[in-house]
């Protein structure tokens, strides 16, 4: 077995860029529940961000019922415009409280850009992070 010591590999040129041909957000509320990868929750591929921020909100509740009950939390949207670096972010930094105690999303927190024009088809799925993600809302109960 060879090593490499003191070897400094370059950046790549202008950062990583992903050259899937359409936009979309990637929305993922899940819990992982096993070694094997197990996870429960919702995982979402939408093409606009109003979209996301009304799955996110009308799973949020069911999603916070299932905190600390897994090995780990996934709570992000992730976006991607074609020609573009991916951009992420952690939702769990947007939580708030109501007054009356309710949980919320700040999404004036949350930067969620247009994913261009070239819009993601319906019915297109993606591979991501080296899942496959399928248009709409995918359930997971591992």
């Amino acid at each position: 077995m060879t090593q490499l010591e003191n070897i400094e590999l370059p950046e790549p040129p202008g950062g990583l860029v992903t050259h899937h041909p359409h936009g979309f957000h990637l929305l993922e509320m899940t819990h992982l529940v096993g070694h094997s990868g197990s996870t429960r929750g919702r995982v979402w591929l939408l093409s606009d961000p109003s979209s996301v921020r009304d799955a996110a909100d009308g799973y949020l509740d069911a999603w916070l019922a299932g905190c600390g009950t897994g090995l780990d939390e996934e709570f992000s949207v992730w976006t991607h415009v074609p020609g573009s670096g991916r951009e992420g972010s952690e939702l769990r930094e947007a939580l708030g409280r109501t007054a009356e105690g309710q949980p919320f999303i700040d999404w004036s927190k949350v930067p969620l850009p247009d994913p261009g024009h070239v819009h993601l088809p319906v019915g297109q799925p993606v591979r991501w992070f080296g899942q496959l993600y399928f248009f709409g809302g995918t359930e997971h109960d591992d």
